[in-house]
């Protein structure tokens, strides 16, 4: 059996007596702490998606101007 204490000037929090672990048991700050996390994981994914298009835009541009050079135009 699992004894846990709860921890002074500390709320949310309690001590695992078996190995001295210190949890949270505020399970609102625990799934507030997900859904954030969630968000930056897909705010960075969004980020490397549009850095990935900016540098093959930057790719077609280079080869729209190449190309043009070669026919003569610019």
């Amino acid at each position: 059996m699992v004894d846990f204490a709860k921890v002074q000037d500390s709320p949310g929090f309690v001590r695992d007596m078996s190995n001295k672990a210190l949890l949270n048991s505020d399970s609102s700050a625990i799934l507030s702490y997900k859904k954030q996390r969630e968000r930056r994981n897909d705010i960075n994914e969004a980020m490397a998606d549009i850095n990935m298009l900016k540098n093959e835009m930057s790719d077609i541009k280079g080869l729209l101007m190449q190309l043009l050079q070669n026919k003569g135009i610019v």
